[in-house]
């Protein structure tokens, strides 16, 4: 399995014309204050897109919707994207179902790639979840914590596509730059490779994801990228990667240190 997963890293992501096609889906940008044009985001859509620019994907876009220059920023960035909408339920699930839909009639075959790329405010994991939910767009941020600030929806709803990734051999990779992120580790499996910003329990900054997108490019793999991200994040964040090593690592360590990645308002009792 260590081989197993390790190959399919090394092979994922910006590495010439190995697969006849490769699919991306960018989602999220909610929770954001709706008095404002920008939001935290517009950096990281900007890299993703440059990247784009020279390397050939089959794009979807659901991001955000009602902040203006947001939304001027995602269509001078993704004009050659086979889709560009706001993030809504609706659209979501419409999205995942056509990917769903893609890998059972064979529309998306064994050893072509799909990643997904989801950059939104997060909720901690909550009773029932598998992973964590995060904010749709159009949604207002009002305090520090999502829960009952912003409509929310479940990363649960990758689950499936990730048991199809495996039955038919899809390469699939999530990325999740939320915060509390580090819930959606449990969709990795053996042709899965799950990237997150921080752990379940903590907040995600935008530096790893700024550096992350900036540092994309051909001849990368989402392990290089990865490292390189983290070594430069000097923030109160946990990144995770599912390889082997990187399990091993949270396994053994995450509840030793993950007391002092806690900022105060999200765990009064530690100073």
């Amino acid at each position: 399995m260590r081989f197993r997963l390790s190959y399919l890293i090394f092979l994922f992501l910006f590495s010439g014309n190995l697969f006849a096609e490769r699919h991306l889906l960018f989602l999220g940008g909610g929770g954001e204050p709706k008095s404002s044009e920008t939001t935290i985001f517009d950096t990281m859509i900007k890299n993703l897109g440059a990247y784009l620019d020279n390397n050939k994907w089959k794009t979807h876009v659901l991001f955000n919707g009602g902040h203006t220059k947001t939304e001027e920023i995602l269509d001078e960035n993704f004009k050659d994207a086979s889709s560009v909408g706001s993030f809504g339920k609706k659209r979501f699930d419409d999205l995942i179902d056509s990917y769903e839909k893609k890998i059972k009639n064979g529309q998306l075959k064994a050893g072509e790639q799909l990643l997904i790329v989801i950059d939104s405010h997060g909720s901690a994991k909550q009773e029932g979840d598998f992973t964590h939910q995060i904010a749709l767009g159009n949604e207002s941020l009002t305090s520090e914590t999502i829960e009952g600030q912003a409509e929310l929806i479940s990363l649960d709803r990758l689950k499936k596509l990730t048991e199809l990734a495996l039955q038919k051999d899809i390469q699939l990779a999530i990325i999740d730059f939320s915060c509390k992120s580090g819930a959606t580790q449990a969709l990795n499996n053996q042709n899965t490779c799950v990237i997150s910003a921080t752990g379940p329990e903590h907040l995600a900054y935008d530096t790893f994801s700024d550096y992350f997108s900036k540092n994309m490019e051909k001849g990368k793999n989402l392990e290089n990228l990865f490292l390189e991200a983290r070594r430069h994040d000097l923030n109160q964040s946990l990144p995770m990667i599912s390889t082997q090593a990187g399990q091993a690592l949270s396994n053994d360590f995450h509840a030793l240190i993950t007391p002092y990645f806690l900022s105060y308002n999200e765990n009064p009792e530690i100073d």
